[in-house]
């Protein structure tokens, strides 16, 4: 479990409210591919319908792109990296089952590979993250309180 005073640290509220609003961002995303397909045949109704979730999606983007504007960019560009290299992490994984249902991979081989996989994912959750940028950038981030809001 990570340690209680990181999640409480300003730092900690930082770092959540950066996967919260990376998060939502990505979802919006996707939810704005996919109404078209799930709303059918075109039609003015549905072209209606799916520009106003469009319209409304991307105002709800802005307002996360706002949030994390009064962010330090330090922990929004380590927000981005950390989600990157778990979502890099767990195509790997996916990666290693397709090849080893294909034949390419033994189940040993796959087996250790994705164990290697699965202890790179524990290092990046627990590694303190502080660990992943420059000492004196975070000795000069350090003043600012970022509690909840």
């Amino acid at each position: 479990l990570p340690d209680i005073r990181s999640t409480c640290s300003e730092e900690g509220w930082a770092m959540q409210k950066v996967y919260i609003a990376l998060s939502f961002q990505e979802a919006h995303v996707h939810a704005e591919s996919a109404v078209p397909e799930h709303m059918g045949s075109s039609g003015r109704w549905n072209d209606g319908i799916t520009q106003q979730v469009c319209r409304e999606s991307c105002e709800q983007r802005a307002r996360a792109a706002e949030l994390l504007e009064q962010i330090p960019k330090r922990f929004v560009e380590l927000g981005k990296s950390e989600m990157l290299a778990r979502k890099l992490l767990h195509t790997q994984r996916e990666s290693l089952a397709e090849l080893r249902e294909q034949g390419f991979l033994t189940a040993s081989e796959a087996s250790h590979m994705e164990h290697q996989v699965l202890e790179a994912q524990r290092h990046i959750v627990n590694a303190p993250k502080d660990s992943w940028v420059p000492r004196h950038e975070v000795d000069s981030d350090s003043r600012l309180f970022l509690g909840p809001s």
